[in-house]
Formats: structure tokens, C-alpha cells, sequence
């Protein structure tokens, strides 16, 4: 995928195609209050709308269906990390977006991932660089306010001699390719991170990865869009239908735009 939100390794943030950690701290996030589950009633619909008695602004939202249509540049179906880059991405470009999302707040793999920004783990070249602006648009929203996130970096620690002789082939060649890190043997990487295992051999540094609070960040950046660039964020609200350009939902709401992204 070309969006930022995608850029971390393996398609999410935190799931790295490079060496996994073996060890070290993880900086933490404030406590973070996990969405709650609420009741819903599966329909015919591609997915199922919230509608339970703990969702009362559903139930209102219910009690006035509109048939006539709403316009929009753009219209981005579901709210989840990917669906948040379509509709960040338009609105920085100067048009009207509305974003449709099913549940009260994005549920799915975009808050299941353990939130690691990780361009360490992608080849150099164009997957690199597109992990890179992933890492600056996180930064971004941390400068204003939306999120939070750490510039944590990430230590690469092995323990098999085998190991070792390919994080040194890695060192190698990362210095002409741009990429910043360094080889640390077991007993500086031992110093300089004291979490990590005796059996440590060798381990590689990088300084270019970020944490993000995953369970959180979809919410807080739908409320951003919505504030500072006019995003129109429609939560618990449920497409039945495309019909392009139109756009059913299940409280018999109809929205057309020239462009439409399904995120789901």
C-alpha cells in the first residue's frame, strides 16, 4: 500500500520484516482505556451497525434517516488507520471529506498492532523511503497535539554466532544504502541496555523507530481531522450499499462523492 499509515513494516506498524528484538524496554504510553464492546445487530449489510441500548447517540441518529443525499470531494469508507491516511491525505489537498465509520470508534488490526513504526525493517530504496515519510507523518500529528509517540528507536539483539555474522553483513552495507544504525557487540549492547539477556551475542541499533498507542491513535486522529482540517467523521454508521458515486447506510442516509476509498 502507498498510504503512510501502511508504511511500518509487514503492512502495520510494529510488524517488521527485519531481526525481531531480543530484549530491551519498551517505552510506554499513558494508560490507555480500551474502546468498549457494545451491542450490535447484524443486518444484511456489509458490516454491522451499533445500535445496541449502550450506544444511545446511535439510537438517535436512528430516529431521523434522511433521504436525500450528501455531496462530498471525497468519501472514505471505514475509519481505521488506513481509512484515516485516505482522508488525511485529501483534506491536506484541499477537499471536502466525509469518512463513514461503522463502530463508535475503529476497532480491527489498526488497534490490535503493538504500535511500532519500524523503518528498520524495510529494503532500501522506495519501501524505505515510504517507511521514512510514514515516520514523519506520525511526527506530524505528535507536533500538533493529536497523538502520542516516542522516538523510542529499536535494538536488534541476537545470541547464535551465525546471527551475529549476518547483523555485521547488515552494518555493512546499511552505511552506503542511508541507513542509519549501529553494531553493538554483546557486552556494549549489554551497557548501554541493561534488559537485555546475558546470552546477548551481538546487537544492532537503530534510531530511526517510533511507538504510537495503537488503541488509541484511530480515535484521536479522526477527532484531529474532524477539528483542524473539517473532516466530516460519521462514527456508527454503517454502509448497506455502493452504488457509485452513492453510498447507503443503514439508517437510510445517502452520500455521494466523485471519489470513494473502502478502507475495509
Amino acid at each position: 500500500t502507498s498510504c503512510w499509515g501502511r508504511a511500518a513494516p509487514g503492512g502495520e506498524p510494529g510488524q517488521g520484516g527485519g531481526p525481531r528484538p531480543g530484549g530491551g524496554v519498551r517505552p510506554q504510553p499513558p494508560p490507555a482505556r480500551l474502546p468498549g464492546d457494545c451491542p450490535s445487530l447484524q443486518t444484511v449489510a456489509i458490516r454491522a451497525a451499533c445500535v445496541g441500548p449502550s450506544c444511545p447517540e446511535d439510537v438517535s441518529r436512528m430516529a431521523r434517516p434522511s433521504m436525500d443525499s450528501v455531496a462530498s470531494d471525497v468519501l472514505v469508507v471505514g475509519g481505521g488507520i488506513v481509512g484515516l491516511a485516505f482522508a488525511w491525505e485529501a483534506a491536506r489537498r484541499g477537499l471536502s471529506v466525509r469518512l463513514l465509520e461503522r463502530s463508535r470508534l475503529a476497532r480491527g488490526a489498526s488497534i490490535r498492532n503493538f504500535g511500532m513504526v519500524w523503518p528498520i525493517g524495510q529494503p532500501a530504496g522506495r519501501r524505505r523511503d515510504l517507511a521514512l515519510r510514514s515516520r514523519e507523518r506520525w511526527l506530524e500529528l505528535r507536533e500538533a497535539g493529536a497523538i502520542w509517540a516516542a522516538e523510542c528507536g529499536s535494538v536488534h539483539a541476537v545470541c547464535e554466532e551465525d546471527e551475529a555474522r549476518l547483523l555485521a553483513e547488515f552494518a555493512e552495507l546499511a552505511g552506503p544504502a542511508g541507513i542509519a544504525c549501529e553494531l553493538l557487540s554483546g557486552a556494549e549492547a549489554r551497557r548501554r541496555f541493561p534488559a537485555l539477556a546475558r546470552g546477548v551475542r551481538a546487537a544492532l541499533w537503530s534510531p530511526a523507530e517510533l511507538v504510537v498507542d495503537s488503541p488509541r491513535a484511530s480515535g484521536q486522529i479522526a477527532d484531529h481531522l474532524a477539528g483542524a482540517l473539517g473532516v466530516d467523521v460519521r462514527r456508527s454508521n454503517t454502509e448497506t450499499a455502493i452504488e457509485k458515486p452513492t453510498v447507503r447506510t443503514a439508517d437510510g442516509e445517502r452520500f455521494t462523492a466523485e471519489r470513494d476509498f473502502d478502507s475495509g
